[in-house]
């Protein structure tokens, strides 16, 4: 499409995104990021559900939770497919049925982290608020 001076600059045809907005594949580095966030979920959930004295796959205090809130804030909601197959996974090998841990993997760890990255960024100034210090 041309305008009248011949440019083309600042005009989006139909179907044309801005570059910002386009899909990208996943890179190497991405599903690496995926895997290792959602291995960290994983050991760390088994290790907190091994001490676990009322039920099987109920505790107190989750530090999983701190893994997921940690790798959504520095590389985005990219990530989020770490925290559900960790969730998922730490939940089916201790005392959970496919249909449980689906549940719980789609539903607590994904949404809870992604809520509080939201909170953190619109609360604490956007951005990387752990890097911007004020005094």
């Amino acid at each position: 499409m041309r305008l009248a001076g011949g440019s083309r600059e600042g005009v989006l045809a139909i179907g044309d995104e801005p570059a910002e907005r386009r899909a990208r594949a996943p890179r190497f580095a991405d599903l690496l990021a995926v895997a290792v966030v959602g291995a960290l979920y994983v050991i760390r959930g088994q290790a907190r559900l091994k001490l676990a004295f009322i039920h099987a796959s109920a505790t107190a205090v989750w530090p999983p939770a701190g893994i997921a809130l940690a790798a959504l804030l520095l590389r985005g909601y990219r990530l989020w497919p770490a925290v559900f197959l960790g969730a998922f996974v730490a939940n089916i090998t201790t005392a959970g049925s496919v249909a449980t841990s689906l549940g719980i993997g789609a539903g607590n760890p994904p949404c809870e982290a992604s809520r509080e990255r939201t909170w953190s960024r619109r609360f604490a100034s956007g951005g990387r608020p752990s890097h911007e210090a004020r005094m």
